[in-house]
């Protein structure tokens, strides 16, 4: 998992901007948005795993998070 408190970073993915969906493990979307610096603020969600799901064009990754 990817642990982070506030601000997670994503790399390795070929695009600085890019959408993407937070999702509790009860797949109930908790949110959506526009990255534009490959940072996602998770400062609003509490304590807990998450489903990240980000996308541009034809690309789309999966990612676990878990906030502290």
């Amino acid at each position: 998992p990817n642990p982070g408190k506030d601000i997670i970073r994503i790399k390795n993915f070929p695009h600085e901007n890019f959408d993407y969906e937070i999702y509790d493990f009860s797949s109930k979307l908790v949110s959506k948005n526009t990255s534009l610096k490959s940072s996602i603020n998770i400062s609003s969600l509490q304590q807990g795993v998450y489903i990240l799901r980000i996308h541009k064009e034809n690309i789309v990754e999966t990612f676990r998070v878990v906030k502290d």
